[in-house]
């Protein structure tokens, strides 16, 4: 498997995974896959939290500079960001930890 098919997957993955977790604590959200991944992999918009921003990479090598440069792009038009690896996709858990109904 080429690696933007399994790229694709993850975040397919990664969505269903933010979708399921949203159901369970009663929260609606819409998740978008952004086409090409630009500039962000997964863009998460709910009432309950400001947006969030999401990179899913599914291996554990990335660029630091790449993450920090979208960790900081992301705070200067006041969203969350999130990077989501196969190692670290149970922490989703806890965007949602403590969101009340709107």
């Amino acid at each position: 498997m080429g690696s933007y098919h399994k790229g694709r997957r993850f975040e397919y993955k990664v969505r269903d995974y933010i979708k399921k977790i949203a159901s369970e604590k009663d929260l609606d959200v819409l998740v978008i896959r952004c086409a090409r991944s630009k500039p962000y992999d997964l863009v998460v918009l709910s009432k309950n939290t400001p947006p969030i921003l999401v990179e899913c990479k599914s291996h554990e090598r990335y660029s630091r500079e790449e993450i920090r440069r979208k960790e900081e792009e992301a705070k200067k038009y006041g969203c969350m960001f999130l990077l989501v690896t196969p190692r670290t996709i149970s922490r989703i858990d806890d965007l949602f930890m403590g969101d009340t109904h709107a």
